[in-house]
């Protein structure tokens, strides 16, 4: 029958599993950031309780803010292939570890935490491009790529306007906006699934071989990850995929070593 005061000193700060806080864009908001790095995130049915991600708090980065949710590598493994394509979607598998985020990695983040927006890092350019993930409606990439469906025909200027970063037309890429599910320009089978940008490779059309712009599947080659593929059509391009890095000619690391990465972050 005896009264107790309990005091709770947790700030739901992300410092611990106890004190989780709900993206690094709250914790950064409410001034509990201590730069990049790791911090505890609430849980949803992925993670099924409070887990470790990822923070992009550098304000380089359109203030900052960043969750990582995934990574891209060419690090010599095939994660990321046409037939595991349910890994951007509806398969919440996950796996890679936070010591090692320039190896292929899928964060409990990609399906639990939401965002407005989505940031696109490739390395070992420092090239970045944000979005919005829904006209600034909060969501997932996962949800986003579900909802465009099978790959079908892109028509070049109607995708997603990047709203900031360093991304520029260079090298074979045709311009700057994001696209999901694209078919193959050409008529041919090197299609894409999930994020894709517009290229032109070896036929003069809009989005040609937009697997060569994706994160990894590619319809040509449903078992290898186009990431750690090496192009038949250009000297220019050691690696395909990773994202826009081989259309931008921006994949100049190592190959299988894990230099060209290609991570995507919510905030």
């Amino acid at each position: 029958t005896d009264s107790v005061t309990i005091t709770d000193s947790c700030d739901d700060d992300g410092a611990s599993e106890d004190c989780p806080a709900l993206s690094c864009k709250d914790i950064l908001d409410r001034g509990y950031s201590s730069g990049d790095g790791t911090y505890w995130l609430e849980g949803g049915s992925v993670a099924g309780s409070s887990f470790e991600a990822f923070c992009l708090m550098d304000s380089t980065y359109d203030g900052g803010g960043w969750t990582l949710a995934a990574t891209f590598s060419d690090d010599g493994q095939d994660t990321w292939t046409w037939n595991n394509r349910n890994y951007l979607d509806t398969d919440t598998t996950t796996f890679g570890s936070l010591s090692t985020i320039e190896d292929d990695f899928k964060s409990p983040a990609y399906h639990d935490i939401t965002g407005a927006e989505v940031l696109f890092l490739h390395a070992p350019s420092g090239v970045w491009a944000s979005y919005d993930l829904d006209s600034g409606t909060e969501t997932t990439l996962a949800k986003v790529i579900q909802a465009a469906g099978v790959p079908s025909t892109q028509t070049a200027g109607t995708g997603i306007t990047m709203n900031a970063g360093t991304l520029t037309v260079s090298g074979f890429l045709n311009e700057t906006r994001l696209y999901f599910n694209a078919l193959d320009g050409d008529g041919t089978s090197d299609n894409n699934y999930g994020p894709t940008w517009n290229m032109t490779a070896n036929n003069s059309v809009q989005f040609d071989d937009p697997g060569n712009t994706s994160v990894g599947p590619n319809q040509n080659w449903p078992t290898d990850e186009l990431n750690q593929y090496r192009s038949p059509f250009y000297s220019g391009w050691p690696i395909s995929g990773v994202g826009f890095g081989a259309a931008a000619q921006l994949n100049t690391g190592s190959a299988a070593s894990s230099a060209n990465h290609f991570q995507a972050l919510y905030r």
